[in-house]
Order: C-alpha cells, then structure tokens, then sequence
C-alpha cells in the first residue's frame, strides 16, 4: 500500500466488453492479442433470447475451439484471486512483500455435469499494504502505483452476473 496509491487502467489487461440489448458481447483485449502475436483470442456471446452461451477460444493461430450452452447449464459464476510478489523488502526491523502483480479469473461454474469454464482473467500491476511502518522500517516507496484490475474484473463480474441471473458460488 505504501502511503499512496494511484490507480491507472493502462496498468492492467482485461476483456473489453458491451452489454447491448439482449447480447453480452466480450473479447480478449487487443494489448493482449498483440503480446501474443495474434495466436491467442477469446470472444465470448451470450445472448438473452435464445438463452444461449458460445466461448470461441483461438490458440496457436489454428486451433480453434467453439463451445456452447445454454444458460440453464450455468449453476454460478466463480471468481479467483492470485498474486505474486514481486519486490521483497528485509531490514533488521522488518521484512516483507513491498509489491505485487495481481490476477483476477472469472469462470462459469457449470451443472450436470459439474465443472468449470474458463471466461476471462484480468491481470495488471498490484500494490503491497505496508503503510508507514513499511515506509519507514522497511524501505517501502512513499507512493506505489497499481492498476485497475480489482475494479476491472469486479464490473466485469456484477454486469455477468447481472445478466445471466446468478450469483457467484464458493470455489
């Protein structure tokens, strides 16, 4: 955490994604489909009339993978937490993780049979809680700046969530 912590969208990598009408429309963000040198794209279309989900998944340029549901199969959604230290801090007064890269996943948890479906995951540049006592004992910046995953990936849940009429279920 530092002292303060400013928060920049360019920071992170997320779907973009539009709710119109009956459609919720998601795909992997061009940052990202860029790094990968294009091999790698996921589009999402879910679509409220026909009651339907399609997830179509490129990896490597040529494989190709479409599946699709409908949203009766859907039982929840399933959101994770990881993050990864990536600055350690150790005085004689204090030790401790000084910065992180965060990642946040968003899957569909699925009925008959049990199982999961991987949408999207968000990921960018985390921060530490080290507060003044990090800052001072430990050497921790005064200022940390972070993305805006968390916020990212949290609309991204309650705008899903909202469509498809269901709540997020324990892992």
């Amino acid at each position: 955490m530092s002292i303060y912590e400013p928060e920049f969208k360019t920071l992170s990598f997320g779907p973009s994604y539009s709710v119109t009408g009956s459609y919720f429309i998601a795909k992997t963000c061009f940052s990202k489909k860029l790094l990968s040198f294009f091999s790698y794209e996921r589009r999402l279309l879910m679509d409220k009339q026909s009651k339907m989900i399609r997830l179509s998944v490129k990896k490597w340029w040529f494989n190709h993978e479409v599946i699709e549901l409908p949203f009766s199969r859907v039982r929840g959604i399933l959101y994770n937490f990881k993050d990864h230290g990536t600055s350690w801090s150790v005085t004689p007064f204090w030790m401790g993780r000084t910065d992180s890269v965060e990642f946040f996943s968003i899957s569909l948890a699925l009925k008959d049979p049990r199982s999961t479906l991987a949408l999207f995951s968000f990921a960018g540049e985390g921060s530490a809680s080290t507060g003044l006592r990090g800052v001072i004992l430990g050497g921790d910046d005064i200022v940390d700046i972070r993305g805006s995953q968390e916020n990212d990936s949290l609309e991204f849940l309650k705008n899903i969530s909202k469509f498809l009429g269901v709540g997020v279920v324990p892992f």
